[in-house]
């Protein structure tokens, strides 16, 4: 667990503590873990359908492989290995570019920086 999410662990418990967080909406009530308010309306039947059989759209595919190849790279200690997970990282992230109009949060570019 990072400091930070150590800090708001803690606050979070004081403030149960304190009854801060006794009056707020929905309070005892499951939360509503599959909201789909950020997916533009057009496509929300669509992907409730993927989701509902077990499928992801292809761009949350290529984040996940994004992260597993970069956490390879970073972890690995052999430079042709490293070059390998370099390579499958950018390749990932161009694919991901081509399908998404935002870029790729992790660009392969910062992990040529950090090493």
């Amino acid at each position: 667990m990072t400091d930070f999410a150590r800090l708001a662990e803690q606050r979070l418990r004081e403030a149960i503590a304190r009854g801060e967080l006794d009056q707020l909406p929905g309070r005892g009530k499951p939360l509503k873990l599959d909201d789909d308010d950020a997916v533009p309306g057009e496509l929300r039947a669509a992907y409730r359908i993927l989701r509902n059989v077990g499928l992801v759209p292809r761009e949350v595919e290529l984040l996940k492989r994004i992260e597993a190849a970069r956490v390879r790279y970073e972890t690995a200690t052999d430079p042709a290995a490293r070059a390998r997970e370099l390579r499958q990282v950018e390749e990932l992230c161009l694919e991901y570019n081509e399908l998404h109009p935002r870029p790729v949060p992790q660009q392969a570019s910062s992990l040529k920086r950090n090493r």
